[in-house]
């Protein structure tokens, strides 16, 4: 189960749209009417907004198999990605293959996961039942291209990262729906050692985050899986 805050629960509102502790939801169709999803408010699509060239997307840029949203208050970066199934990656290792393959991608240095595990049935109601449905943890330091005069280090800079993975075997399809954190964004490292997973706490913007990828994830549904291979 994707930890959260505890007690979250997801009424609607006066106006219809689903509301969290923190935010309420629209809703969107993707991919051609394949996929409907509820996406925050304070979510804007990339492709609808020009704000988005001031922020750094920590997901890949958007393409034809990818619908990606930001908070450009944040910099935080919502996004949902169709992937040929990864064949040799069963189980846990699918969710893990997929978040090393976005961690490569941004060529973080270091990537460390600190939680994987599988979703249950109650926080993904409305995908097929022979989805397999995993979640991940974790956390990036990116280089930023900024160089100290004094220590001709480069500094990095944490990104968490929420990740979710449905798995269509009868698509032979990988979903992947994310969410990056950017994390400290005024105090760059230009050094760091991870800290250990046992005397790690999370902050409080990535508690926030997993309260709305759960909202996500609760109203995620494939109308049409032919749609996605259009």
């Amino acid at each position: 189960m994707l930890a959260g805050p505890k007690g979250c629960s997801f009424p609607l509102d006066t106006h219809g749209r689903r509301t969290t502790p923190l935010t309420s939801m629209y809703d969107r169709h993707l991919f051609g009417g394949a996929i409907f999803v509820s996406i925050p408010d304070d979510f804007e699509d990339v492709e609808q907004t020009a704000a988005i060239s001031h922020h750094y997307s920590y997901f890949r840029q958007a393409h034809y198999n990818e619908a990606s949203f930001t908070n450009v208050d944040t910099g935080e970066c919502l996004s949902i990605e169709l992937f040929e199934l990864a064949d040799d990656a069963e189980g846990e290792d699918g969710i893990r293959y997929r978040f090393d393959e976005l961690a490569s991608y941004n060529s973080a240095q270091p990537a460390r996961l600190n939680a994987v595990g599988k979703l249950s049935d109650d926080e993904v109601p409305n995908l097929p039942i022979t989805a397999q449905t995993y979640y991940a943890i974790g956390e990036q330091w990116l280089v930023d291209g900024v160089k100290s005069a004094e220590t001709n280090t480069t500094a990095r800079r944490r990104v968490d990262t929420i990740m979710a993975l449905f798995r269509i075997y009868e698509a032979h399809l990988d979903i992947v729906v994310g969410l990056t954190v950017p994390v400290d964004s005024d105090a760059p490292h230009a050094e760091w050692t991870p800290t250990p997973a046992a005397e790690k706490s999370p902050s409080t913007l990535t508690d926030k985050a997993v309260t709305k990828l759960k909202a996500v994830l609760e109203s995620f549904e494939i109308l049409d899986v032919q749609k996605l291979f259009c």
